[in-house]
């Protein structure tokens, strides 16, 4: 039965794809600018056994050698030795996106979401959300990455109904995976020991069970001293520290004392971290000194870190739309800067330099955003689910909204896109709250 209602879902989810990966082939913008980084980390694991993710032949930038996990990069490697070379991560990224459509769909079904309705709804906000087709057209990480962390929700889940060894081993591998695909995943075995445990207590089962978990933290102890053989600096990544400086505090200052202020306390630090022969004391001068900004400023780093939150919820992508479809930008500055330091008088100036076809397009993501949002919210507070379940979706989407922080771009939140799809088919099946959301008979 359950695979009957998911045809008319299979069929529509691999059209839009093709469609999507036709549009791959005629405009060929599949690199961002983080893409490089990881073709030329891929470069330097194949020729030089390094992480390096910056040009080997240019000035090296010490930051660059630990800035990115290496298993994104390595599969790129792997693939490029192939005819076509790594093209075919496109093709796996996308078949990856339509098992993870399919995915939610059927996981929907079995809590009880099935019908016509249902099922239309959810092609209605994939429709709208473009941004899940185009990033699985992009060389970048966000498609593996969302199909690890949707496989290892729906793992936490099935550990809460069964516990069992086989799972714990399941998770322990997604979440060491997770930490060598991207630096975000950094305290998401916490989440998962939580998780796991309360499970564990709730059933009076072993904590045996969670000895294969102590995998994750061999993982990360090698990716640490990998990081060090290359810095001199036991970590795990750099990009902490980086972001902590660049954006954290940058975004504060900026909002406080103004862009030129933000820029030059930003370059001084810098250039007294650059002064360090040691690789450790360069990132404890960016942390201390981001941490003193922020301390300094806290209403202002509250109110951008709010900001980018909303943001991460609701930006409709306009930077991948550009990207994507190869649209020249009037202002060479993003959207989430001019918003960042300019508010929303800038937000209506931007919008008014945009294509119409383009404004209409990121206005209907913009509006399908908010609605999947208040369906979020909704699940949260009102839908009929187990509250396990309830509070596991809801924690692990906080957990990516919140790490992001400021930058709260609408890329970072493809990893849970399937997530609050999934909240957007419940709340239509079992809420009873206002008319449009009654309840499924």
């Amino acid at each position: 039965m359950i695979e009957s209602d998911l045809k008319r879902p299979l069929l529509f989810i691999i059209g839009i794809h093709l469609v999507y990966a036709s549009l791959a082939m005629v405009f060929k913008q599949v690199l961002l600018v983080d893409s490089y980084g990881y073709l030329m980390q891929a470069e330097n694991i194949l020729q030089h056994g390094s992480w390096y993710a910056e040009d080997w032949n240019a000035p090296l930038l010490i930051d660059y050698f630990s800035i990115r996990p290496p298993l994104y990069a390595s599969v790129l490697a792997l693939f490029s030795l192939l005819p076509f070379g790594w093209v075919w991560i496109l093709v796996v990224q996308n078949i990856l996106s339509i098992v993870n459509c399919m995915v939610v769909y059927r996981f929907a079904i079995e809590l009880g979401a099935n019908s016509k309705r249902v099922r239309a709804i959810g092609m209605v906000v994939l429709l709208l959300y473009p941004a899940q087709f185009i990033h699985a057209n992009f060389v970048m990480t966000e498609i593996v990455f969302q199909s690890l962390f949707l496989f290892l929700f729906l793992a936490l889940w099935r550990f809460y109904k069964q516990p069992s060894f086989t799972l714990s081993f399941r998770i322990m591998l997604l979440l060491s995976v997770c930490l060598l695909t991207k630096p975000v995943s950094l305290f998401m075995p916490w989440l998962a020991l939580a998780a796991m445990g309360f499970s564990l207590y709730t059933y009076k089962q072993s904590v045996k069970l969670l000895l294969p978990i102590l995998g994750v933290g061999l993982v990360f102890h090698l990716i640490c001293l990998q990081n060090k053989h290359a810095t001199g600096f036991y970590h795990y990544s750099s990009i902490k520290y980086i972001n902590q400086l660049k954006y954290n505090a940058r975004f504060a200052l900026a909002d406080s004392q103004g862009e030129a202020v933000a820029d030059s306390v930003v370059a001084r630090v810098v250039k007294q971290a650059n002064s360090y022969t040691d690789y450790g004391q360069r990132l404890e001068c960016f942390d201390s000194a981001a941490t003193a900004i922020i301390k300094a400023y806290p209403v202002s780093f509250a109110k951008v870190y709010t900001k980018g939150v909303i943001a991460f919820f609701v930006d409709p992508g306009r930077f991948e739309v550009y990207q994507f479809f190869n649209i020249q930008a009037d202002n060479n500055l993003g959207l989430l800067h001019q918003v960042q330091t300019g508010g929303i008088n800038r937000l209506v100036l931007f919008a008014q330099s945009m294509p119409i076809p383009v404004l209409v397009v990121l206005l209907c993501n913009l509006c399908c955003n908010v609605f999947v949002l208040l369906c979020f919210v909704l699940l949260i507070f009102k839908v009929e689910i187990p509250l396990f379940l309830r509070v596991l979706l809801t924690v692990l989407v906080l957990y990516i909204a919140m790490a992001t922080g400021p930058v709260g771009v609408s890329r970072y939140r493809v990893p849970v896109a399937p997530l609050l799809v999934l909240a957007t088919l419940l709340v239509f099946a079992k809420s009873t709250f206002p008319f449009i959301f009654k309840r499924d008979a």
